[in-house]
């Protein structure tokens, strides 16, 4: 009798203790979200300076930095189709110090065609917000004649060798969108791809590729030079900054609607305090009319919105473009 008492009273210690241990881990996690941010945070981009995810975290980066009263730091690990920088994030210790700002072709069309990669986009990462969206345009050198996009089809199909086109790289959303037009207008263009939307740009600028298939950022400066000409954009409405450029729809390719969208993502397993915190203060940080207009500047919109949200456009286009993918006969190498 007394061994089966000090047995039960053994297993109410281990229980206690379990308890404790269970409402200590609670309350550190409570005290680091609520402590949070003690130090510099860092933003991982996976792409090179100057592409649409990078312009995007060095906009929110000083107004994040001021809010929270921490250096919010930006980092470039291009490489690997965004392997080498999602593989760093999703390895991280998930504080809330390191964060992964993704684009489209990072969370929804490269899981589809690098199978092998050691993480999961739906699973390994803690969307945070969307932050912005980016049309692509179809653009060429000054020197292609054609003005308008029925042109350019029409010298494609009068010499079918003349023409290729520069993306950001094999498997982009750009990629995407070049097969899609090529597809529906019924030509042929060979495919060029670069380690960057940045790259794609300087070659469709200095001649050495006629058409580009390039983010709205990247080519609005330089139509305003003269180095570009935009036969059309992507999104399924004239952009309010540039009415003056027509959609791919209303040229004749009613199906084509796509943008180049950017999140701001955490590893996964972070606390949700902090989850909410980052969430609330990007939300104030889009709504404001001077980040709002900087952004329009660099041709985005912002976005915003609840994790939820993030999670949803994921899992839409992974589904969305898988079809694509398949029909088009894209692949990473």
């Amino acid at each position: 009798m007394t061994a089966r008492f000090t047995d039960i009273n053994k297993t109410r210690r281990r229980l206690a203790s379990m308890f404790v241990l269970l409402a200590s881990t609670g309350f550190a996690f409570d005290s680091m979200a609520q402590a949070y941010p003690a130090r510099p945070i860092t933003i991982v981009v996976p792409n090179p300076p100057g592409g649409v995810a990078d312009l995007a975290a060095r906009m929110i980066a000083p107004k994040l930095s001021e809010a929270l009263g921490q250096q919010v730091l930006v980092e470039n690990r291009p490489g690997g189709s965004g392997s080498i920088a999602l593989g760093l994030v999703s390895r991280a210790k998930p504080d809330g110090y390191t964060l992964l700002m993704g684009t489209i072709a990072d969370l929804s069309i490269h899981p589809l065609l690098m199978p092998t990669v050691p993480y999961d986009t739906q699973k390994d990462f803690a969307p945070i917000v969307s932050v912005s969206s980016t049309a692509l345009t179809i653009a060429v050198h000054p020197s292609v004649t054609a003005n308008n996009l029925r042109e350019l089809v029409a010298q494609a199909k009068a010499d079918p060798k003349k023409f290729a086109y520069a993306s950001s790289g094999n498997g982009t959303i750009n990629q995407v969108v070049g097969e899609w037009f090529a597809h529906d207008a019924g030509i042929e263009m060979n495919h060029i791809p670069y380690k960057g939307g940045g790259p794609a740009a300087q070659d469709v600028i200095a001649g050495h590729v006629p058409v580009g298939i390039i983010a709205v950022s990247a080519a609005k400066p330089n139509v305003t030079a003269g180095r570009l000409k935009v036969l059309g954009v992507s999104t399924a409405k004239r952009l309010p900054f540039e009415p003056n450029w027509p959609t791919i729809a209303e040229s004749g390719f009613p199906n084509l609607s796509a943008s180049l969208w950017v999140g701001l993502l955490a590893p996964a397993n972070v606390p949700k305090e902090i989850v909410v915190k980052l969430n609330a203060e990007v939300n104030t940080i889009l709504k404001s009319a001077e980040v709002r207009n900087k952004f329009h500047a660099q041709g985005a919109d912002v976005l915003g919105g609840t994790p939820e949200d993030l999670v949803s456009t994921i899992r839409s286009d992974r589904e969305r473009y898988g079809r694509m993918l398949k029909d088009y006969n894209i692949r990473i190498d």
